[in-house]
């Protein structure tokens, strides 16, 4: 049997006698061109994937699948069946690799070309549980509006497969301008209106942040209705100088606080609040 027969079949034993017999074979190639690794990979990471994988690579298409972050595909390769090296990374919840691969200019709203998924990076994110590397994407430029062709997007993907952490991501996201998106998930789960996400290095933000630092009050306002709390920035946004001046006469050294993306206080300031930074 091949090597692509042996793991098609899921038989482990097979294919550790076939690599101890003829170690070239991890060097085939399937019939769309994919590597032993990859095509393991597609068909879940059982203990066939294992047992290739135990045995690393150099192809730089299954250093995204091994967790590598070097030696990977250029950013705008594509893989023989489609998808670009961020997909890859996304499907293997690779964030240190996507890192590299954003690092080295690329697109993350590229859309694969593969005629069962033809979804951006988030999309395969959503279909992965992909957290990680979604709030890399996100950070790196990514738009998590952006729908699956003739599909849906990624919040609604990452929604129906359950993935909750994701679900709150995709939320802080679509929360800097989406008011549609962020309308259809609290309608789903009003919880949602506290979502936050630390997205690297303590920068943490909730929706109701991203909301604020954009200066979308009808989105601050939404979220306000399903119960998201009320925070001094967004109240100066908001323009509610009653409620941040009593904070600032009460903690004056807040007037330098900075919140999500180190955005000072005052940045979100409007109408009669602005009064209080001059």
């Amino acid at each position: 049997m091949s090597i692509f027969e042996l793991i098609d079949t899921d038989d482990a034993a097979g294919l550790h006698a076939l690599i101890e017999s003829d170690s070239s074979a991890l060097g085939a190639r399937d019939d769309t061109g994919l590597t032993p690794l990859m095509h393991a990979a597609y068909r879940g990471r059982g203990a066939v994937f294992h047992a290739i994988a135990g045995h690393g690579s150099e192809d730089p298409w299954d250093r995204l699948l091994l967790g590598e972050s070097n030696g990977l595909p250029a950013p705008d390769a594509w893989s023989p069946d489609g998808f670009t090296p961020l997909h890859i990374a996304a499907f293997a919840q690779n964030a240190a690799g996507a890192q590299s691969l954003l690092d080295a200019g690329a697109d993350p709203n590229v859309f694969a070309t593969a005629s069962f998924a033809r979804v951006t990076p988030l999309g395969t994110c959503a279909f992965a549980g992909a957290t990680a590397v979604a709030r890399t994407l996100i950070r790196g430029g990514a738009n998590a509006a952006l729908t699956e062709v003739e599909g849906g997007s990624p919040l609604e993907a990452a929604f129906q497969n359950g993935y909750q952490d994701l679900v709150a991501v995709l939320v802080v996201a679509l929360a800097h301008g989406d008011i549609e998106s962020v309308r259809v998930a609290l309608e789903r789960d009003a919880t949602l209106a506290n979502a936050a996400v630390d997205w690297a290095d303590g920068d943490w933000e909730s929706a109701l942040g991203a909301a604020s630092h954009m200066h979308r009050r009808d989105i601050a306002e939404l979220l306000l209705e399903h119960g998201a709390r009320l925070d001094v920035f967004a109240a100066a946004m908001l323009g509610d100088i009653d409620a941040v001046r009593a904070v600032l006469d009460a903690h004056p050294e807040l007037r330098d606080a900075k919140g999500p993306h180190r955005i000072p206080l005052s940045a979100h300031a409007t109408g009669a609040v602005r009064d209080l930074f001059t």
